[in-house]
């Protein structure tokens, strides 16, 4: 069994409190596997600290799909290419 790792993203994209993650996964055949994360930051007034949720607001909405739209551009065209 493998050892887990700290993965990081290998790209994150930002627009206000959202941000956009790409992630690589290696698979054994040594092709990549790539998925998307995304999560919205708010502040916790009671704790007075900064927290990520990936539930949304109706705001919301038009940011993600500008960074969807620019994650795709970045990745997925250039893939095509």
């Amino acid at each position: 069994m493998k050892k887990m790792e700290n993965k990081k993203p290998i790209k994150i994209y930002k627009a206000g409190l959202l941000n956009l993650s790409l992630w690589e996964n290696k698979l054994e055949d040594n092709k990549k596997l790539y998925s998307f994360t995304f999560q919205r930051s708010f502040k916790d007034e009671k704790e007075n600290v900064w927290k990520q949720t990936q539930n949304l607001r109706v705001n919301d909405l038009p940011k993600l799909k500008i960074l969807v739209e620019e994650a795709y551009k970045d990745f997925i065209l250039k893939e095509e290419e």
